[in-house]
């Protein structure tokens, strides 16, 4: 997803049947039908429409978040979990948290994760490009074979900043997708990289010109000019709302792809704003079914719908359509949190509870889109790999591939009982390269049941002995006399906790989920 952290996949894509789209619409059916209205959905909606004879709709089961400040606010990113625009999937008891639920979050509005998620976006490492075209025999999903596509998609707006930011402005073009920096930043943010470059020799350069591995500072898709955020919906639908052969329609909840044989042939949704009344939506003959409904939406629809592991349909009745291994290969960015005491001069989320902070924040943010409110909380971070021997599994990455992420956030990301007037901010350690996978399966075949969410969290060896040791690594960082002067002490875990494994029992109270499940509907 190209709003995401480090992810492409985060939104799937899965097209139930190939033949052709080209033919004329035939009265009022749809040619295509998009299942999920989020990064993949729009971007697909508006170049399929393109074509005036091919008839679009798109279909969103979430509502629209436009005018709503906390969605277009940067700092308000947090504010956004458990609301109207996202869904909380709880998981299975994990086995290597001693029993510790995760709550993933997802996004559940038009433009998607894009509409809740933190902003940054980042490519990635070029192996993993270079992967995906080796498993595929198609050069055009190699790194090289990519860079025509992102900078037909992107923009960069450079802003007079304060700071000194690295960019290679060859890699981006003049898409819809703005991709900027903060105008100013914390002053903690240039202190995390330099630190991360001292200790662990990285190098502060733009993580979207081929370097997966970084000390920088981050890109985010918010336009300079008044720091809002950008979604899907924003560069990608309101640009083509007036097409005539482009149906977009929000609070309809998609539950079963219909068949005959194995083509699709209609969809039956419940439309939320009517009462929860059901409805059929038929395709033209040679239509399509695409669906862009993210990593456990995806699977969920395709199982609901006779597309799956036929012994797991078989248990709940569902009339197998394709055996397919369908929720077998999920993959997720999980982390662990450790929070800190910093000065009042360290801008955090904390602050913004002082009412007199907070009408200040706010008249910066509305007189030039500056301060505290026009930063997504993430304005650096750092990507490397851990020693040699840790894991065998994680040295056997191509070496431009990263094992882990140092993510600053500034923002109390546990919830507890801190100190009246503590400001606190956060450093979550992300496994940013899982050996381990996950599963999505069918608790029933109820459309409105959540699905059996399992994401395996460090569930090997290799991943938990990584974890630990960036864990140990970004604690003793932290003491380091570089941010001792805005760094006071650490809140979470606490100078207390200093075996190994007293160490893991704070990662499995302090564990984080980056909402990227990946790999779903993978073979």
């Amino acid at each position: 997803m190209f709003w995401s952290m480090c992810s492409l996949l985060a939104i799937i894509v899965y097209i139930v049947n190939t033949s052709a789209s080209s033919a004329k619409a035939e009265s009022r059916q749809p040619n295509i039908i998009i299942v999920g209205g989020g990064v993949a959905g729009f971007v697909l909606a508006n170049r399929l429409s393109e074509d005036p004879h091919i008839k679009v709709i798109l279909l969103e089961a979430g509502p629209d978040p436009t005018g709503d400040p906390e969605v277009s606010t940067p700092a308000f990113a947090g504010l956004l979990e458990s609301t109207q625009y996202t869904t909380n999937l709880i998981s299975t008891p994990q086995t290597s948290l001693n029993g510790t639920v995760i709550v993933t979050q997802q996004g559940h509005a038009l433009g998607g994760g894009s509409a809740v998620n933190y902003m940054q976006y980042c490519r990635g490492s070029p192996s993993v490009y270079d992967e995906w075209s080796e498993r595929s025999n198609d050069a055009s999903w190699s790194w090289e074979g990519m860079q025509e596509y992102f900078r037909r998609s992107t923009k960069l707006a450079l802003p007079n900043v304060s700071y000194a930011p690295a960019v290679n402005p060859n890699v981006y073009g003049h898409g819809p997708v703005t991709i900027s920096f903060e105008k100013d930043v914390d002053i903690l943010a240039p202190k995390w990289i330099q630190l991360f470059k001292q200790a662990d020799g990285l190098s502060q350069v733009d993580p979207n010109a081929g370097n997966g591995i970084f000390a920088t500072y981050m890109t985010h898709t918010v336009l300079p000019v008044n720091a809002t955020r950008e979604t899907s919906l924003t560069t990608y639908g309101y640009p083509v709302a007036g097409r005539p052969n482009l149906t977009v329609l929000k609070g309809v909840l998609v539950t079963k792809i219909n068949f005959v044989g194995t083509h699709a042939t209609s969809v039956t949704c419940i439309d939320i704003n009517n009462h929860n009344s059901t409805r059929t939506i038929s395709l033209a003959s040679q239509g399509e079914v695409i669906i862009t409904a993210g990593a456990i939406n995806t699977p969920k629809l395709l199982m609901l719908s006779g597309v799956g592991p036929h012994a797991q349909l078989a248990k709940l009745n569902i009339t197998t359509i394709v055996d397919l291994p369908i929720g077998q290969k999920l993959l997720n960015h999980m982390g662990a949190v450790i929070s800190l005491n910093v000065t009042a001069a360290q801008w955090s989320a904390s602050q913004l509870s002082n009412a007199t902070y907070y009408v200040s924040a706010l008249h910066n943010y509305s007189a030039s889109a500056s301060g505290i409110l026009a930063q997504p909380a993430v304005a650096a971070a750092a990507a490397g790999r851990v020693p040699t021997g840790i894991s065998s599994w994680h040295d056997s990455l191509p070496a431009d591939r990263p094992h882990v992420l140092y993510q600053p956030a500034n923002a109390p990301t546990l919830l507890g009982n801190y100190t009246q007037g503590t400001n606190v901010v956060s450093l979550i350690v992300f496994l940013v390269s899982p050996e381990s996978h996950g599963t999505v399966r069918l608790a029933s075949a109820d459309p409105f049941a959540q699905p059996i969410f399992d994401p395996n969290t460090f569930g090997t060896e290799g991943d938990r002995k990584v974890l630990l040791w960036a864990y140990k690594h970004a604690r003793a960082l932290l003491k380091h006399e570089s941010v001792a002067d805005v760094v006071l002490g650490e809140i979470f875990p606490g100078d207390g906790v200093q075996t190994d494994e007293q160490i893991w029992l704070a990662i499995e109270k302090g564990v984080f989920d980056f909402g990227h499940p990946v790999g779903t509907v993978g073979q």
